[in-house]
């Protein structure tokens, strides 16, 4: 196995246990995306757990979101995925349309990426409520290479995203 290779495996065991540790509701939640994951220099790793005001004890907000607030986290779910999947664009251009979507340690993470290699080009769909609390919403996002799972986290008033991951084996044929 060449070194690309392994980073690669590396990155999607990491990739898939960040959105699992991301979609901290209390209530179960359907396991992380199987098959390929973006390369390494797509995605960014998760958001550090502190940095949304979700609670992760199990104590916390655990009612579902009002139906303002799940619209607003699709909104800003299918609005990020929508500003990622510009692989045209320069990266600075691109980490300044991504980055005002994402929780600070997330749009910090995010400015290492190499735009060029989001294997995305356009959202084919809308957003799909895969698990929500009053403060965190995973989302799945269909593009054109794949479903993109995304978490959207409750902070400042805001609904932002906090980690993605790749289902290429969800492609469009």
């Amino acid at each position: 196995m060449t070194g690309t290779a392994q980073r690669l495996r590396a990155a999607v065991s990491l990739i898939v246990l960040a959105v699992a540790v991301a979609a901290c509701a209390t209530s179960p939640t359907p396991p992380a995306p199987t098959g390929s994951v973006t390369a390494p220099a797509v995605s960014a790793g998760s958001a550090q757990p502190d940095d949304h005001d979700h609670d992760h004890d199990g104590v916390g907000p655990t009612q579902p979101p009002s139906t303002g607030d799940l619209a607003a986290a699709h909104n800003a779910g299918q609005a990020f995925v929508t500003a990622w999947a510009r692989p045209d664009l320069p990266a600075s251009d691109w980490h300044a349309t991504v980055a005002p979507l994402a929780v600070p340690a997330y749009a910090n993470k995010l400015s290492t990426v190499d735009p060029s290699r989001v294997p995305a080009t356009r959202v084919t769909g809308p957003a799909v409520t895969v698990s929500a609390t009053a403060s965190a919403v995973l989302l799945d996002v269909p593009t054109d290479a794949g479903t993109v799972r995304v978490s959207v986290v409750l902070q400042d008033r805001r609904w932002l995203v906090d980690d993605l991951a790749i289902n290429r084996s969800a492609a469009p044929r």
